[in-house]
């Protein structure tokens, strides 16, 4: 058995661990830990760092050598990297690249109209360079006239 000194265990990896119906609890902490690393990200707010899950960011936008994340509970967090630097940190699923200065979690995404996609009562403009990615990534039925 692995023995380790401090790890934090989500409650899903503990679930799945329980309903298997192993005796012994092993696990290799690096497993857990890239576990962990695949859906959220903590950001540095002052003294302290916040864990923010993926699937709760909205949004992000470019501001200049900063970078804004906009939550589902109307917080908005600034952080000290570029757009392509916090990128880098996000989980590749769900976000995707929209225009030079944002990227959005296209399971928020409720509409489109021309070159502006919307987030619940925030626009986001579409590149002309990423529109036919976006496009892809967006599963659309077409109306055809008949």
């Amino acid at each position: 058995m692995n023995t380790i000194d401090e790890v934090v265990l989500s409650r899903e990896v503990v679930t799945n661990v329980c309903e298997k119906g192993e005796p012994e609890l092993s696990f290799n902490a690096s497993e857990v830990m890239a576990k962990t690393r695949q859906n959220c990200v903590f950001i540095k707010i002052q003294d302290f760092y916040r864990k923010v899950m993926f699937k709760d960011i909205l949004f992000l936008e470019a501001s200049g050598s900063y970078c804004n994340i906009y939550l589902k509970d109307r917080t908005r967090f600034t952080v000290t990297h570029s757009l392509a630097e916090t990128a880098g940190y996000l989980a590749e699923g769900p976000f995707l690249r929209v225009h030079r200065s944002f990227m959005v979690n296209l399971d928020y995404v409720d509409s489109y109209i021309g070159n502006l996609l919307y987030i619940g009562e925030h626009t986001v403009p579409i590149g002309r360079m990423y529109r036919k990615t976006i496009l892809s990534g967006l599963n659309i039925l077409g109306v055809r006239d008949v």
